[in-house]
Order: structure tokens, then C-alpha cells, then sequence
């Protein structure tokens, strides 16, 4: 009874599930603001597994993972939780999104994914993230916004190139996708200067990819992320044609 409990618990920080209700957030919602919760879960997936390889701490024994610090799930979940409480400042918000990382803090311990250690340990990665967020990014216009991400997420793989041997998938995904989320907002506000920026950077994605079947596949994640901005405007545009 407790394994079940602990596993429905251990959603609360799933990735996957996040990053859905984020990208329905963004593309469903009037506030623009939750293309940055998109962009923020992407880059949290890059510099987690960055860490994760770089540093090469052991997983428990019971861990399906390889690695154990950062827990990706906890700072996931600390990313997204964070966000919220630090855009809508409400009493709720303050008392809910804790005891959501709390409990899945706890079931991940039980379930024996991670140790105590690398689940206090993780939220310090999101919190100096969400940090710097609020008090320098969060009023800054969009496009400085996400190209201050590209070439944060291209750094990140810069060092991935010639620090391991192999780019950890979740680099691959969030660079890309935070890429492709900028070329689609790009294109969408007509700022083609930008536009031929990122392209260029698109160039220096491709020269840390093996080969040009490694780059097609990686583009998934490009065009995937990049027609976000695309969808959320169509449903805009609905949304006023029809005054919902």
C-alpha cells in the first residue's frame, strides 16, 4: 500500500508530466509568461545531466539511474514548483508548492531512486537558477531572453563535447529545444536579425554532432519546441476571432 502511495507521489516531480502541463500552460494560456517556465525546464534539463556526468556520483543500489546527483526528478520539480510561487506570489502557492516538492522529495527516497543527500542537495541548482531568473531575466524583452538561454545551452554542450565522451540525451533535448523554441518566436515577431543569429548558432549546434543523421534526429527536438510558439499564436488568434 505505502509503494503504491509513494509512486503516485513520485509524479508530482515527473519530468514528462511537467513539461506537458507547462507546454499546455503555454500554448492554452493568455499569459505569456509561461514560455519562460518552458524555456526554464528545458535548460534544467541540460545542466542536470551535465552535472550528473561530469561529476559521476553513484545512484543507490536500488536506483535505476546510473548517476545520483541531481536528482532530475527533484529538480525538475523545484524548477517548476519555484516558478510559480516566484511569478504569482500567492499565500496558497507559498503553502502548496512545498509540500508538493516535499512529498516528492520523500517518495523518491523511499522508492530508492535517490539518498537524502541528493535530494536536499538538488534544490540548491534550481533555487540559484530561479534566482537569478527573477531579479535579472524576468523583465528582460523576449528575445534577449531566450538567446541568453541558447548561448547558455550552447556553452553546455561545449563542455559536454570535450569533457565526456558521449552528450548526455537531456543536453541534446533541452538545447535543441530551447533553439528551436527561439527560432519560432523569432520568426513569429519578425525580428530577423535575431532570426539569423540563431541560425548562425543552429551551424555551431551541428558542428558538436557527430554526424548529419545525429543532427537530423537532435532537429526533432528542434522543430518540436519550435512550433510552440507557432501553436500558442494560432490559439491566440482563435481565442479573439471568437472573443473566448
Amino acid at each position: 500500500m505505502i509503494q503504491e502511495i509513494a509512486t503516485c507521489f513520485s509524479y508530482i516531480s515527473n519530468d514528462y508530466l511537467l513539461m506537458c502541463v507547462a507546454v499546455l500552460f503555454c500554448i492554452f494560456s493568455k499569459r505569456t509568461e509561461y514560455a519562460h517556465l518552458v524555456i526554464l525546464l528545458l535548460f534544467a534539463m541540460v545542466y542536470k545531466a551535465l552535472l550528473k556526468e561530469l561529476l559521476k556520483i553513484p545512484a543507490p543500489v536500488t536506483s535505476p539511474t546510473k548517476y545520483g546527483f541531481p536528482s532530475g526528478h527533484i529538480n525538475f520539480a523545484t524548477i517548476f514548483f519555484g516558478w510559480f510561487m516566484v511569478t504569482y506570489r500567492t499565500k496558497l502557492l507559498y503553502w502548496l508548492c512545498p509540500i508538493a516538492l516535499t512529498l516528492a522529495s520523500v517518495s523518491t527516497i523511499y522508492l530508492g531512486y535517490h539518498d537524502i543527500y541528493d535530494v536536499m542537495l538538488t534544490p540548491l541548482l534550481p533555487v540559484c537558477v530561479l534566482t537569478i531568473y527573477h531579479i535579472y531575466l524576468r523583465q528582460v524583452p523576449p528575445s534577449n531572453f531566450i538567446l541568453v538561454f541558447i548561448i547558455t545551452s550552447l556553452l553546455c554542450q561545449i563542455i559536454s563535447f570535450f569533457a565526456l565522451e558521449k552528450m548526455p540525451i537531456d543536453v541534446i533535448i533541452g538545447s535543441y529545444g530551447i533553439l528551436g523554441f527561439g527560432i519560432g518566436t523569432f520568426v513569429l515577431s519578425y525580428r530577423f536579425e535575431m532570426f539569423i543569429l540563431v541560425m548562425m548558432t543552429s551551424l555551431v549546434f551541428f558542428t558538436f554532432s557527430n554526424d548529419l543523421f545525429q543532427f537530423s534526429k537532435n532537429c526533432v527536438w528542434l522543430l518540436a519546441f519550435g512550433a510552440l510558439p507557432i501553436i500558442s499564436k494560432i490559439v491566440t488568434e482563435i481565442r479573439k476571432k471568437f472573443s473566448l
